[in-house]
């Protein structure tokens, strides 16, 4: 049976143990159990881009109009903290209220483009911190770094995976190296959610269809996910 959402379009939907999170362009929405989903408003006039939870009750909103800052919740949307950070937010990945990762972007210098005016260069970074955005670490990649990776996902604070719609970048060092997986012609990771990290060399990968994907090495190959996966 499908699970039943409280609006059509979402921009983030996880499960939970016991509890379900949303959300929508302006609203974290949250349902306990078989409970009715409660809406908690983003700050007024923000609009969510991305969102990632690492609990039902902690998790990120990059939104605009403000692309200089994130918003943070510790409470399901209750209250909301404004986090600046030195980049431009994109894809986030927080895995505790204090460990996060993050894709960000840096607006360069103009390029000669004859074919439309205001082109800038954007080159992507991956960004961690550890204490809640106090200060942050910034890796870098010619893999990538032109790339617009469009989501990340860490196991730990070593193994975690950057993703364009045809190429899986893999690191095991905490983003210090990276290798990069070219994606099978039939297969496309089409969010920043379409993929879960386990151990031992697995994730699994939903792109937007059935059935399930699953690599058992890092990537190198995916194959249909059984029940004991």
């Amino acid at each position: 049976m499908a699970t039943k959402t409280p609006i059509s379009t979402l921009l983030d939907f996880q499960l939970f143990h016991g509890a379900k999170i949303a959300v929508s362009k302006g609203a974290l929405w949250t349902q306990l159990g078989s409970q009715a989903w409660q809406r908690a408003p983003l700050p007024k006039g923000d609009q969510a881009l991305f969102a990632d939870f690492a609990t039902r009750s902690a998790g990120i909103v990059a939104a605009i109009p403000n692309r200089n800052s994130i918003l943070f919740t510790v409470d399901g949307g209750r209250s909301w903290e404004q986090v600046p950070v030195p980049f431009m937010p994109l894809s986030p990945d927080p895995l505790s209220t204090r460990d996060w990762w993050m894709i960000g972007s840096i607006v360069g210098p103009l390029v000669n483009n004859p074919y439309k005016k205001n082109v800038h260069v954007v080159t992507y970074y991956l960004y961690h911190t550890t204490n809640a955005g106090r200060s942050w670490t910034r890796y870098s990649s010619s893999l990538w770094s032109q790339n617009s990776p469009d989501g990340v996902k860490f196991l730990n604070s070593s193994v975690g995976y950057l993703w364009t719609s045809y190429q899986l970048f893999l690191t095991t060092d905490g983003g210090r190296n990276f290798v990069a997986r070219s994606l099978p012609d039939w297969l496309n990771i089409p969010s920043g959610h379409g993929l879960a990290p386990g151990g031992n060399g697995k994730a699994w990968v939903a792109d937007g269809s059935y059935p399930l994907l699953v690599t058992s090495n890092f990537g190198a190959n995916f194959d249909v996910a059984s029940s004991k996966s």
